[in-house]
């Protein structure tokens, strides 16, 4: 994801979440994911991934530190061949032969501390990093996502962390939302939850028993932790580059003193979300006398004849607002013409009427040249 953004629909967009920096260190020169990390020293990477973090809070953003932590999936993808036929897992391979899948990880707790810890620990401290997401490994033999005393007591107790944590990909079996929620996790990256990761599992896969108060508690602080990184966020702001798309509508005809409305309403937002209201008011020209703009509607009883033109404006806080111009014709006798008319027949009898009136009073004749004594 990215800082700012446009959809493929051409709706200006905000990207409030970026899944990265992504700062493991490498242990082997076949995992299929190194591309990815720093790999730097645990000092010299925290730097990088804090100034990074800070950064993207500067624009409102937030930063998904990851994969916490010591991230290997052991050399990435095994081939095997079974009655000729050759099988192919690792990541995103098959979900119980996959070498991620469950993979433990050992290593004693200085070398943790200060080489593979080191980066989160900084991007945590000095670059207020806000969000996190957990690895797909196992910490020793506990699921890096399910870990009590990695993301509780050392990402929140140790480091400080305000945030909230999400898991990879829940493409695997292992990955329990219960163990999660429960561990400091608050979210889990699925588009729909499997068995193993609904966060409400309760004896087994029955999940209309009741829910116990240590999940409902963990469930609680999980909605907190992510609402509290959102809420810090330019997601709720109105994204840069959004504006108001507005066209004019047919104006029909309008007759003295018969009632009369025009709907000016239409206008589009080109977000993905509204973040404000659509306001209509007249800018320019003037209404026929007798109508009001109310809520983006015109009503009222014109009480003068006339061809009238203006400019409705659409705005919306934050975004760039437009304009549309109306014509509507008000007749005195019905025949107004559409927008765009002149309103013909009303001046063609108005004229005609005066002609008549010269031509009896012998001012003019019907060549234009006045009469003889």
């Amino acid at each position: 994801q990215g800082l700012w953004g446009s959809s493929d629909s051409g709706e200006a967009m905000t990207y409030t979440g970026w899944y990265a920096p992504a700062m493991n260190t490498h242990r082997s020169p076949f995992d299929n994911r190194y591309t990815e990390y720093y790999s730097e020293d645990g000092l010299l990477a925290g730097i990088m991934a804090a100034e990074a973090s800070l950064g993207a809070n500067s624009k409102g953003a937030y930063v998904f530190i990851k994969h916490f932590a010591l991230h290997d999936d052991g050399g990435g993808t095994a081939i095997s061949f079974v009655d000729g036929n050759m099988s192919v897992a690792g990541y995103r391979g098959a979900m119980n032969t996959s070498k991620t899948s469950g993979l433990s990880v050992w290593a004693d707790e200085q070398t943790v501390r200060e080489v593979y810890l080191k980066p989160f620990q900084l991007a945590v401290e000095k670059g207020e990093a806000r969000a996190a997401m957990s690895a797909f490994n196992r910490f020793g033999s506990t699921w890096a996502g399910g870990s009590y005393e990695l993301l509780t007591e050392v990402l929140r107790n140790e480091w400080g962390f305000k945030g909230f944590v999400v898991t990879d990909i829940a493409i695997y079996g292992f990955l329990d939302g219960d163990q999660m929620i429960r561990a400091g996790g608050d979210l889990v990256l699925q588009s729909s939850m499997g068995d193993s990761t609904k966060c409400g599992k309760v004896g087994g896969n029955d999940y209309t028993a009741q829910y116990n108060a240590t999940q409902v508690t963990a469930m609680r602080k999980a909605a907190k932790n992510i609402l509290y990184t959102v809420a810090n966020s330019n997601a709720m702001q109105t994204p840069k580059g959004a504006k108001v798309n507005y066209e004019a509508k047919e104006a029909g005809a309008a007759k003295v003193g018969e009632a009369y409305t025009l709907d000016v309403t239409g206008a589009v937002l080109n977000t993905k979300s509204d973040y404000s209201a659509v306001v209509y008011s007249v800018v320019s020209g003037k209404l026929p006398a007798g109508l009001t703009l109310t809520d983006g509607v015109i009503t009222g009883t014109p009480a003068e004849a006339g061809r009238y033109t203006f400019k409705v404006e659409a705005s919306a806080d934050g975004y760039e607002s437009a304009t549309a111009e109306f014509t509507v014709v008000v007749s005195a006798d019905g025949k107004g013409g559409k927008d765009g008319g002149c309103g013909g027949e009303v001046a063609a009898a108005s004229m005609s009427a005066a002609l008549i009136a010269l031509i009896g009073a012998g001012a003019v004749t019907l060549a234009g040249r006045k009469k003889r004594a």
